[in-house]
């Protein structure tokens, strides 16, 4: 269980010398404010039907989290589950979930075994049909983290028939607010909704790149803002679907090919 410390008031700790820093753009999206320590945090600027608060009860943990998503969205960080706890009958009891950057990426290549290997890069699984072998020291990408350590983060409270209640809420971050420009990018922003889907499927079927499709579907929206999803996303979709249909793609053209026959009597193949 984690150090439930955190729970009380956030803005109560700081001293009466906190000297808030306003931005220079029109747009505010958090104020600085400095601790005696000298420790910067940044609190998002927003109203305060918005912002949860302690005591705030939901009626279902999927409720109190969609609630926080919607903050996140608004005032500009992304998030993901954090720990939780259960009671011996099963049912969930304490739910964290934190900011996206809370925390710090392990570093798997300094983690040294007995014998003095390095430790192994996990082996993503590959087809049955494969003979070659195994690489044993597979190549990794090396991706920037973006983890800062944050403690902010919210806490829900089983609370019996009434639901789950706000238990803990830390607003305070250890790094800026995403810009308003910028706020359409975050994962808690973007979706791939069943239209972005047949966009892409329609593309690939007219033999469409994936970049090229994400350009026309900018063109159509009005403007990259707009998507609601990154070239990437459209990249993943279009590279799971290909594993979805891996293996039966053939008989899915075959199919297709019978389909017509029916509908045209003269069609052959």
């Amino acid at each position: 269980m984690e150090n439930d410390s955190y729970v009380h008031s956030s803005s109560a700790s700081f001293s009466n010398n906190d000297t808030p820093i306003s931005p220079t753009s029109p747009d505010i999206c958090s104020k600085l404010q400095i601790s005696p320590g000298k420790t910067k945090y940044w609190i998002p600027n927003c109203n305060d039907d918005v912002k949860p608060y302690i005591g705030q009860i939901f009626k279902s943990l999927k409720e109190g989290i969609a609630y926080y998503k919607e903050y996140a969205a608004i005032t500009g960080f992304g998030i993901r589950l954090g720990t939780s706890s259960k009671a011996r009958d099963g049912t969930l009891k304490l739910k964290y979930v934190v900011c996206s950057r809370a925390g710090f990426k392990e570093n798997v290549n300094s983690q040294t075994p007995q014998n003095g290997n390095s430790q192994t890069p996990i082996n993503y699984p590959v087809a049955e049909q494969s003979n070659q072998p195994e690489d044993p020291n597979p190549k990794k990408r090396c991706r920037l983290s973006n983890r800062v350590g944050c403690k902010a983060r919210i806490a829900f409270k089983f609370c019996g028939l009434r639901g789950y209640s706000v238990f803990g809420f830390e607003e305070r971050h250890n790094h800026p607010m995403t810009s308003n420009l910028a706020k359409p990018f975050l994962k808690v922003n973007r979706s791939l909704d069943i239209g972005h889907q047949k966009f892409i499927v329609s593309c690939t079927k007219a033999n469409i790149g994936t970049m090229k499709c994400y350009r026309l579907y900018k063109e159509s929206v009005g403007g990259y803002s707009n998507i609601g999803a990154t070239s990437v996303d459209f990249k993943n979709f279009k590279r799971d679907l290909k594993a979805y249909i891996a293996g039966v793609d053939a008989q899915m053209l075959i199919e297709k090919l019978f389909r017509k026959k029916e509908v045209c009597s003269a069609f052959f193949f």
